[in-house]
């Protein structure tokens, strides 16, 4: 069994007035597809499988919604410190009776503990990502005698051309069977390549 993939997956970033909407950043590959060569066979390797169309074509998260909300809370919280604290000044300087003291430190206090609300309050999406998640996934089934098998992994662009400095060469070992430890070669060979830097 063998599993290809090729082309730089899709990239988080945050967007919206706080940062609080994820959306994803995608850059067309120069790869489009693959194929195998092992002695006289060619195995085409199309994508199966295309990440970045899953990451921008998908519905909305429910977190983007909790992040939107979060974002309204958070000016909300401010605007109320800000109105908080002007009343505290205007009751202070403006206000009668012997009360006006007590009302400005409460308005004060309301107004600061807003603020803090505001402050503490984070609203940015989460930007972490796998930095080499591949855009394509391709895979193929081969069937090779035991022993070991010269192979060559050529990367194709969207001509049909083959990238040159993208070829891989490596040797498939099969094993004999009933060898190896708990007859090994029951099992299948698995084959992992990537077209990107580890």
């Amino acid at each position: 069994m063998l599993l290809v993939e090729y082309g730089r997956g899709p990239r988080k970033i945050a967007a919206g007035e706080s940062g609080q909407l994820l959306k994803f950043q995608t850059t067309p590959s120069k790869v489009a597809a693959a194929r195998l060569n092992v002695g006289d066979r060619v195995v085409a390797l199309p994508p199966y499988d295309d990440l970045n169309y899953q990451a921008t074509t998908r519905g909305g998260r429910v977190m983007d919604y909790v992040l939107g909300n979060k974002a309204v809370f958070k000016q909300g919280a401010s605007n109320v410190g800000d109105a908080a604290i002007f009343g505290a000044i205007a009751t202070h300087e403006l206000g009668r009776g012997e009360d006006k003291n007590e009302a400005a430190l409460a308005l004060v206090a309301i107004g600061l503990l807003s603020k803090v609300a505001s402050s503490a309050t984070q609203t940015t999406a989460d930007t972490r990502t796998w930095d080499n998640l591949p855009q394509y996934l391709s895979f193929a089934h081969l069937n090779l005698p035991p022993g070991e098998h010269a192979a060559e992994l050529e990367f194709l662009d969207a001509a049909g051309q083959v990238i040159g400095e993208k070829t891989q060469r490596f040797i498939i070992e099969v094993p004999e069977p009933g060898t190896g430890i708990a007859d090994r070669s029951k099992a299948p060979v698995v084959i992992f390549r990537s077209e990107l830097p580890n």
